[in-house]
């Protein structure tokens, strides 16, 4: 016969469509293997559909990751990569990873569906306690400053709040307000007289609110927030 080649595969486990990815933190990237492959590559790419074989469609994560001993015949080996996303990555709700043999480009595998790269946002101010003898006390008609830190690339954000400890019926505060990359952010609010009180207008006991700070998705054209990876007051 003419000759002809034999080579390896791959077969990535995790991430594999629907993960929830955090800019800023560390992740496995995990796959199995056929075929004694000594190095791989692993890559990102944050769009739709990207073509494995043109590398201006992928982020090189590394080049000279090390593979499992052996050719991972029995199928149940797995090799594990810690993933150390950066805080300044493009977020993105179509990420793709892919994993390529080092001395094949020929060789590779793509996650199956795509995955999230979410930034993260921590309410700082108000704090809020379940004890009302114990939570802030903000003031109507007076100024606040709602508080909070980001990591990730988020651009815009919204802000809401509710006076049910589910945060259902929520109030907007503001929309896609202009967000601090990976830092410290902060919105003036001019507390509403949204009280409770009884028919003759006196109050009728703690009136006690939660606040929500979600990400606005779609970069800087925003569209929707971001169901998940939202900063939310303690009540």
């Amino acid at each position: 016969s003419e000759a002809f080649h034999i080579v390896g595969d791959f077969t990535i486990v995790e991430p594999n469509g629907g993960d929830d990815f955090r800019a800023g933190t560390s992740h496995d990237i995990q796959w199995n293997w056929g075929g004694t492959i000594p190095t791989v590559k692993l890559y990102y790419s944050i769009i739709p559909n990207p073509d494995p074989t043109d590398l201006a469609d992928w982020t090189l994560i590394s080049d000279i990751v090390p593979n499992g001993a052996g050719d991972g015949a029995d199928g149940a080996s797995i090799q594990t990569y810690s993933w150390a996303i950066p805080a300044d990555i493009t977020l993105s709700t179509t990420a793709t990873i892919m994993i390529q043999d080092a001395g094949d480009a020929s060789v590779y595998d793509l996650s199956d569906l795509t995955f999230d790269i979410r930034g993260t946002i921590t309410v700082t101010a108000p704090v809020g306690n379940a004890d009302p003898s114990l939570a802030e006390r903000w003031v109507t008609n007076e100024t606040e400053n709602i508080t909070w830190t980001t990591v990730g690339k988020v651009d815009k954000v919204r802000i809401e709040y509710s006076r049910n400890v589910d945060f259902s019926s929520p109030v907007l505060i503001v929309d896609n307000l202009v967000n601090t990359h990976n830092g410290n952010s902060s919105y003036s609010w001019v507390i509403p007289d949204d009280v409770l009180k009884d028919a003759n207008g006196k109050y009728t006991g703690p009136n006690m609110i939660k606040v929500r700070i979600t990400p606005i998705i779609n970069g800087s054209n925003p569209v929707t927030p971001d169901p998940v990876s939202y900063g939310q007051s303690p009540q």
